[in-house]
């Protein structure tokens, strides 16, 4: 999933994945 070293863009990455897994999973 991570293609970049920059943390600042690994940040983003995660929040958007777990932002998926929120609204996928809504009792989650």
């Amino acid at each position: 999933i991570f293609v970049t070293t920059d943390e600042l863009d690994m940040e983003d990455d995660l929040k958007y994945w777990l932002q998926l897994y929120i609204d996928f999973n809504p009792l989650a």
